[in-house]
């Protein structure tokens, strides 16, 4: 078997008309701008919303901004316009563009020989999307202040990365880029 070859057949993973294998491009005809952009909003800003709430409710921000010696963990607006979709591009890439995919295509493309790839894309996207909540967060709910307002936190990270893979997946790059820039 030669890996170029194998490797050409099975890289990136595709997608059937109905999204359900593989990775969408995003430009599909089974998906509509509504679905592409405006899910993705919704979504961000819900999330958005459930993070200003806790932090309202728990005060989370404070206690991090104090261990950094900053007066706050958000970036003003100008520079908030280019760092927070700049950190999204950089999230997507490492989680979604190149991890999962590889994952796929490892796993399912060349040990499974092309069988369970949705499988192996959720199983993929469930355990890459704990990746930043672990690093992130874990230790906080262990040494901080308040273990409950990290909980919180840490759950609210875990479904938004989460909701990228699901749309990275179902609706292509872009979609879930979109979630985590209105979330922020």
């Amino acid at each position: 078997m030669e890996i170029s070859g194998d490797l050409d057949r099975h890289w990136p993973p595709r997608s059937d008309a109905r999204g359900s294998h593989g990775i969408s491009s995003g430009a599909g005809e089974t998906s509509t701008n509504a679905q592409r952009v405006w899910l993705p909003l919704a979504l961000g800003l819900a999330l958005g919303a459930i993070t200003i709430i806790t932090d309202l409710a728990t005060g989370w921000t404070k206690p991090v901004a104090e261990k950094m010696h900053l007066p706050t963990i958000h970036i003003e607006f100008p520079a908030s316009v280019l760092i927070y979709p700049g950190g999204a591009i950089i999230v997507e890439v490492i989680y979604r563009l190149l991890l999962i995919p590889l994952l796929l295509w490892l796993i399912s493309g060349v040990i499974l020989r092309g069988r369970h790839e949705q499988r192996v894309f959720w199983v993929s996207a469930v355990l890459t999307s704990l990746l930043e909540p672990l690093s992130q967060d874990l230790r906080e709910i262990v040494t901080g202040p308040s273990r409950f307002a990290f909980g919180c936190v840490f759950a609210e990270d875990y479904a938004l990365n989460l909701g990228q893979a699901w749309l990275f997946r179902r609706y292509g790059f872009l979609s879930s880029i979109l979630l985590r820039v209105f979330s922020t």
